[in-house]
């Protein structure tokens, strides 16, 4: 799958850790939401490093994380050095709890305003789903979505989100009021990544599953059919690979985070993407 590549570069954050020494914090799981021409790029950094087998350096006292913004415009290329950086603002709406994991995480845009956010220290430090108001650069007004469980990963698609991927279940973005759909089992093991987009006139989706490294699928769903890509990875030397985001502007753009600690935008011309579709397809 041809694709470009867009390195995130943004303004260095210092710190001093718990050892005394100082340290920066490392971008990761980048999001992105286009609307008439118009970026809007999240990047999530953060206080620790995630080795290949799955455990974590942290160098604070606890994990933090610290979200900044790049918003700009795309002329004839996607170009984010034309785009202007600030931080992200927190103002908690709710009660917060002590928490190993502090901050806001894992952001997927609704809209151009509303976000889902992933936020274990308002949920006494449980992973929990929340949605959020994205002013200029404060996010607020945070709702808590339910059921209220560890499954994290919500794919929202306008007013739904699809909550699993297998089993295969969709809901409302705030209720508790899950429907199942039956789909076969190459899906087994396998979970949500991105927002959806629109799409040969369906929802466009990413979904991954990690084994001894992160594996991607490209999901096409409407209500009569879902379709999916065989597996593939984005970069052939990672072995961790985070999709939050999807957005159209003439081309498609995915928001990736690798290896935790660094995060990029992937452009791809949407022939490459039905390519790979037509070569798998299963319905309900």
């Amino acid at each position: 799958m041809k694709k470009n590549i867009i390195p995130i570069i943004i303004p260095t954050q210092q710190y001093t850790d718990r050892f005394g020494n100082q340290n920066v914090y490392v971008e990761m799981n980048p999001s992105i939401y286009i609307k008439d021409g118009c970026y809007t790029v999240l990047v999530r950094t953060v206080n620790y490093l995630k080795n290949k087998d799955k455990s974590f350096t942290i160098y604070g006292h606890f994990s933090n994380t610290i979200y900044s913004i790049i918003r700009g415009k795309i002329e004839d290329n996607f170009n984010l050095d034309n785009g202007h950086v600030t931080n992200m603002e927190i103002k908690y709406n709710i009660p917060t709890y002590e928490s190993w994991w502090h901050g806001v995480e894992d952001i997927r845009f609704i809209d151009e305003t509303h976000v889902l956010a992933c936020i274990p220290e308002c949920n006494n430090n449980a992973p929990c789903i929340f949605k959020g108001v994205l002013s200029g650069n404060i996010l607020s007004s945070f709702e808590k979505c339910n059921p209220c469980i560890t499954e994290k990963n919500w794919m929202p698609y306008g007013d739904k989100v699809i909550y699993s991927v297998y089993p295969f279940r969709i809901k409302s973005i705030l209720d508790d009021d899950c429907e199942e759909i039956e789909v076969d089992e190459e899906l087994k093991g396998w979970h949500g990544s991105s927002n959806g987009i629109d799409f040969m006139g369906k929802k466009l989706f990413l979904i991954h599953q990690n084994r001894e490294r992160t594996y991607n699928r490209w999901l096409l769903f409407s209500p009569k059919s879902i379709q999916y890509s065989k597996e593939f990875v984005f970069f052939k030397d990672s072995y961790l690979e985070f999709t939050c985001s999807l957005a159209k502007h003439n081309k498609i753009y995915v928001s990736i985070g690798v290896n935790d600690n660094k995060a990029y935008i992937i452009e791809i011309d949407e022939e490459e993407i039905k390519k790979v579709l037509n070569k798998v397809l299963t319905k309900f």
